[in-house]
């Protein structure tokens, strides 16, 4: 078995692993180099206890923006966009609707808080 380690922009480092019985050869190692640490959708989905669908439907409502993807495409979210996941559903269990929702985080966003 060979492999070698690779870090990325965000600093989440890679060990590329070859001769796995899987499609893809690269698993990612969740270790914080500079204090951060990106999350997949299903690392988020987990931690709150909701379904990754209800992620993805925040990203095509424009209400969460992955920082970055994966090679194999997953998308990563820094802290500052798991804190906007935080405040989202404050809104929601204050019975904000998604477009009021979005106006909020827009001022908030605007605003600098």
């Amino acid at each position: 078995m060979k492999y070698y380690f690779q870090v990325d922009k965000y600093k989440i480092i890679y060990i590329c692993i070859f001769n796995l019985p899987v499609e893809k050869d690269i698993i990612k190692i969740k270790i914080s180099i500079g204090g951060f640490i990106l999350k997949r959708v299903s690392d988020l989905a987990q931690q709150y206890g909701i379904l990754p669908s209800q992620i993805r439907y925040y990203i095509k409502e424009g209400l969460l923006f992955p920082t970055d993807r994966t090679p194999g495409g997953h998308f990563l979210f820094d802290e500052e966009q798991e804190q906007r996941l935080q405040r989202i559903f404050e809104l929601k269990e204050k019975r904000y609707r998604i477009k009021e929702i979005r106006e909020i985080l827009s001022e908030s966003s605007s605003s600098g808080n």
